[in-house]
């Protein structure tokens, strides 16, 4: 972990990997990066399957979601889909994406939140691990 005293700014390559043979938990997050303010992204990620880096405005997160597979329906990445997800999907109803809070929403990647979606929620509700 990395602790900046001061502002940061981001960019470069973020290179990750798992020693030891441990296994993280769905959802497990690992905070490798605190400054007082950070601005920008890496460039390039090389982490292993299933991690994601998640910024903030303090601090960045390498989380791990599901073994790399994610959930189709699981707008909020949970690890689940049920009643937050399908009032995720129906406050961006009509929504034209790219919108960054209704992106995770277009599940079928058409450009608009529909009932194609809703569809594919429904269709995964409960079965996600």
């Amino acid at each position: 972990r990395l602790s900046v005293g001061a502002a940061a700014t981001l960019g470069g390559h973020l290179s990750a990997s798992i020693s030891g043979g441990f296994t993280p938990a769905n959802n497990d997050e690992f905070e490798i990066l605190t400054a007082s303010t950070i601005s920008g992204e890496f460039d390039t990620l090389d982490l292993p399957d299933g991690f994601e880096v998640d910024y903030f405005a303090d601090r960045v997160v390498l989380r791990f979601t599901s073994a790399g597979t994610p959930c189709l329906g699981d707008t909020n990445d949970d690890g689940v889909v049920n009643a937050a997800d399908l009032g995720n999907l129906l406050s961006c109803w009509g929504a034209v994406t790219p919108e960054s809070v209704c992106e995770s929403s277009d599940l079928n990647n058409d450009g608009t939140v529909n009932a194609q979606d809703l569809g594919a929620l429904l269709g995964s509700w409960g079965v996600c691990p």
